[in-house]
């Protein structure tokens, strides 16, 4: 029997298929409803606009990269951050472009995905050894360098490379950058509160 009653994630979960599949560009309400199997009556008695879905979507869309990056893959916990984002991303390229690439109004999942992945590496034993500035320029260096990796999915390299090979250089990387901060940095401090993310919150004196 079909379904005929369709709650707020209903939608929103429908919502990101669609993104998933056409990009946020295709996100409508009659596409929605196509996704459900439904009229649009449930988009729009869940949702007053299609911004406030689409603000739904995105976020949804950032608690799923969120939960990739918590997989457990290998025994080095801020390397399965790593390859849980870019999983993720080889998995939905447009999702990701959806979040982080295309220009949209309304809720801008920047600071929030940001803020939750610089909580999570603070607190991770693989770093502990590092002090928290430190901890905070390793994931800035590594999540630029993802997300240069995540642009380059989005761009359609799965022509010319795969998974696997995005994973070895993610790591080759990843072990340089955390051998250089392990070796020691003779950087000024003042440089070292200006690479830090979020200063003020989680380092105090920077020990």
């Amino acid at each position: 029997m079909p379904k005929t009653v369709f709650t707020r994630e209903d939608v929103v979960a429908a919502g990101l298929a669609v993104v998933a599949r056409e990009g946020l560009a295709q996100l409508s309400a009659r596409r929605v409803a196509e996704e459900m199997g439904s009229s649009t009556a449930p988009v729009y008695s869940n949702f007053a606009n299609m911004n406030e879905l689409s603000d739904a979507v995105k976020r949804a869309g950032v608690a799923e990269l969120l939960a990739a990056s918590r997989v457990r893959r290998t025994d080095d916990e801020f390397r399965n951050m790593g390859l849980g984002i870019l999983g993720y991303v080889w998995a939905k390229p447009a999702v990701y472009a959806a979040l982080f690439l295309e220009q949209s109004a309304g809720y801008d999942p920047g600071p929030d995905f940001l803020e939750s992945i610089a909580n999570a590496a603070v607190e991770l034993p693989s770093l502990a050894m590092l002090p928290v500035a430190e901890r905070l320029i390793v994931l800035k260096k590594l999540a630029l360098f993802t997300h240069g990796l995540a642009t380059e999915i989005c761009q359609g390299c799965a022509e010319h490379c795969t998974l696997e090979s995005m994973e070895t250089i993610m790591s080759e990387v990843g072990n340089a950058v955390m051998a250089h901060a392990c070796a020691g940095v003779n950087r000024d401090p003042e440089t070292t509160k200006l690479l830090a993310w979020f200063w003020d919150d989680r380092t105090g004196s920077g020990e």
